[in-house]
C-alpha cells in the first residue's frame, strides 16, 4: 500500500467534518418563550448568522410557519422545531440548522361574569368584571353607545346607572410581554320585559278572554295602562290583569312611579270561529244501492271535532256516514270549544229496476210454455233484452220468450236499462215426455155428479183415442169391457157389474189406446171404489 494513501483518507474524513459542521444560523434565545394564554402575542427570536428559509414544526396555533418571528394565535405550552435553510458564510454551501424552541402559555383573563345584568329601575349597579393573574399590572377602558358613567370608564368595575351594551379592554403586562383581552355584556332592566300568558281564543262558548302579565315585580310599584284600537274592555285598565271582550291587538305599558323606565309589551286576541265545512255525496249506483256522506275541508274551529247526522243526539269521530237510503240529511259539526255548525243535504234516489224470474220449469215436449220474466221498473227506461242462447225461443230480445224447441237448456237473460245498470237472471228449462194417458186413482159412484164413473182419458196430442178398457176386481173376474169404439172416452164404468153395485176395493183396469200413427200401445193401472 502507498504511504500517501492514510494522509488522503484523513484529509478527506476532516474536509467532510469541517463541512458537517458548518454553522448557517445559531439560534440565540435560549430560556421558554412566554405568550398569552389568550392569543395575539407575537415572539422574539434572537439569531445569528444567515438563512434562507425557516420552518416551525408543528404548524399549529401561529398565523405563519414559514417565518422568524410568528404571532401565536391559539397558543399551548410546548416545544417547536425550527429548521433553518441557508448558506454556509465560509464555504457557501447550502446547510441546514435545526433548534427547539419552548413555548410557554401564560394566564392573562379577563372575565366578566354574566352576559346580562340587571340593573333596577332608579338605581345605580357596578359593572361585574375581573382580570387574572390579580397582580399583574393592566389598563382598563369601557365603552359604550348607550349607556351611562356615573364614575369614570376607565376602572373595572365603574358604577353605571343606565341599560346599554358595555364592552371592556383590559392591557396588562405578564414579565416581559403585554396581553390584551376584550369581552363585552348587557345591562338590562329588572323585569326587561313583560311576560303575558297567551290568551285563550274568544269562540261561541266565550265571549270574554283574561290578559295577564305573569312577571310582576312584587317589590316594586308600577303604573299599568293598557290601550287598544279595537277593543272594549270590562273591567279597569290600569292593572295587572284585565278581561276584554273583542279581538283586536292589545298593548301595556308599565312605568314606576318616578317614570324613569317604561316597559311595553303586546298581545294579540283572536276568535276562532267555527266558519264552514263541505259535504262530499256517493249517491247510490248500480253496485251499491246505498249513499255517503263525507266530511272535509273544515275551516275554523279547533280540532279535534265530532260530526252527528241525528241532530246532536250522537257523535262520531269518523267523517264519513255510509249506508244511507235516499232522502234529507242534516249533518252537524262540533269542534273542541262546544261550537256547532250544521249543514242540510240530500241523497237523490237512485232509478232502479228488479227482475223477477222462476230459477226452473218443467216443460213438456209438445206443450206451450212462455218463459215468465218480469221487469219491476222504476222510472227507467229498459233499453234492451238479451237471451242466450238464443235457440229455442220464438225471440232473443223479447221479455218472454216461447220455448220452441224442446231440448233441457239454461237460459239466461241480461237487461240493460238507461240508468246505466245490467241485471242478469236464469232460468232452468226441463223437456219432460208427455204422458200417454190421464186416468183417476179413485171414483166414487154414489151419484152426487162428482166423480161417479171411472175412463182413460188418452193424450190428444200423442193419441187419436181409446180401443178398449176393462174392468177387473181383485179375484181377476172381468165386470167391464168396452171396445170398438176411437173417440176419447169409448165407456165409462159405473161400478155395477150387471147392474149390481160392486163393493168398495181396488180394482185393476187395462186399455189400449190408438196412436197418432195407428199403432196401439196396451196400459194398465189400478183404480180404487169408494162409495
Amino acid at each position: 500500500m502507498s504511504k500517501s494513501l492514510p494522509f488522503f483518507l484523513f484529509f478527506c474524513f476532516l474536509f467532510h467534518f469541517i463541512k458537517g459542521n458548518a454553522q448557517c444560523v445559531q439560534v440565540l434565545t435560549s430560556e421558554p418563550l412566554e405568550v398569552c394564554s389568550g392569543g395575539g402575542t407575537t415572539v422574539n427570536i434572537l439569531t445569528a448568522g444567515n438563512f434562507l428559509t425557516v420552518e416551525w414544526t408543528p404548524n399549529i396555533g401561529i398565523d405563519d410557519p414559514t417565518i422568524l418571528n410568528p404571532t401565536f394565535l391559539n397558543p399551548i405550552d410546548t416545544t417547536y422545531l425550527l429548521t433553518f435553510k441557508g448558506l454556509d458564510q465560509e464555504t457557501a454551501d447550502t446547510c441546514e440548522t435545526k433548534a427547539y424552541v419552548e413555548i410557554k402559555t401564560v394566564q392573562f383573563d379577563l372575565i366578566l361574569p354574566l352576559d346580562t345584568v340587571a340593573l333596577p329601575c332608579g338605581d345605580t349597579i357596578r359593572l361585574p368584571a375581573q382580570v387574572l393573574p390579580s397582580e399583574s399590572y393592566f389598563l382598563t377602558e369601557w365603552q359604550t353607545t348607550s349607556g351611562n358613567f356615573v364614575q369614570g370608564n376607565q376602572i373595572l368595575n365603574p358604577l353605571i346607572d343606565d341599560i346599554g351594551s358595555y364592552k371592556l379592554r383590559a392591557i396588562g403586562t405578564l414579565g416581559r410581554i403585554f396581553c390584551e383581552a376584550t369581552d363585552s355584556l348587557e345591562v338590562i332592566y329588572s323585569n326587561h320585559h313583560l311576560e303575558i300568558d297567551p290568551p285563550e281564543n274568544l269562540h261561541c262558548n266565550q265571549t270574554s278572554v283574561t290578559l295577564s302579565i305573569t312577571n310582576v315585580d312584587t317589590t316594586n310599584s308600577f303604573l299599568y295602562n293598557w290601550r287598544t284600537v279595537a277593543g272594549n274592555f270590562v273591567s279597569p285598565t290600569d292593572q295587572a290583569i284585565v278581561v276584554v271582550d273583542e279581538i283586536g291587538e292589545y298593548e301595556v305599558i308599565r312605568t314606576d312611579l318616578f317614570g324613569e323606565c317604561t316597559l311595553t309589551q303586546v298581545v294579540q286576541v283572536e276568535e276562532v270561529e267555527l266558519e264552514d265545512f263541505d259535504l262530499t255525496i256517493s249517491e247510490p249506483s248500480c253496485g251499491n244501492p246505498k249513499g255517503t256522506i263525507l266530511v272535509e275541508e273544515i275551516v275554523g274551529g279547533i280540532a279535534p271535532f265530532m260530526y252527528s247526522i241525528d241532530n246532536g243526539i250522537s257523535f262520531q269521530t269518523n267523517t264519513e256516514f255510509s249506508d244511507l237510503e235516499a232522502g234529507n240529511y242534516s249533518i252537524l259539526l262540533r269542534d273542541a270549544n262546544g261550537c256547532n255548525l250544521g249543514k242540510d243535504t240530500n241523497i237523490i234516489p237512485f232509478p232502479t229496476f228488479e227482475l223477477s224470474l222462476i230459477s226452473k220449469k218443467e216443460v213438456e215436449r209438445g206443450s206451450t210454455f212462455t218463459i215468465p220474466l218480469v221487469i219491476e221498473n222504476e222510472q227507467v227506461t229498459i233499453e234492451s233484452i238479451e237471451w242466450q242462447p238464443a235457440y229455442g225461443l220464438s225471440c232473443s230480445d223479447c221479455q218472454n220468450p216461447i220455448i220452441t224447441d224442446f231440448r233441457t237448456t239454461n237460459y239466461k237473460v241480461i237487461v240493460k236499462g238507461d240508468n246505466g245498470c245490467e241485471l242478469e237472471a236464469n232460468i232452468d228449462i226441463l223437456i219432460t215426455e208427455p204422458s200417454l194417458f190421464y186416468a183417476p186413482t179413485i171414483f166414487s159412484p154414489n151419484g152426487d155428479g162428482q166423480n161417479d164413473v171411472f175412463t182413460i182419458f188418452p193424450n190428444n196430442k200423442i193419441a187419436n183415442g181409446l180401443a178398449q178398457l176393462s174392468i177387473f176386481d181383485r179375484y181377476g173376474n172381468l165386470v167391464f169391457q168396452k171396445s170398438n169404439n176411437t173417440t176419447n172416452q169409448i165407456g165409462s164404468w159405473n161400478g155395477k157389474y150387471k147392474g149390481k153395485e160392486m163393493p168398495n176395493g181396488t180394482y185393476i183396469y187395462w186399455g189400449e189406446i190408438v196412436l197418432l200413427n195407428d199403432k196401439k200401445e196396451r196400459v194398465n193401472g189400478t183404480i180404487n171404489l169408494v162409495r
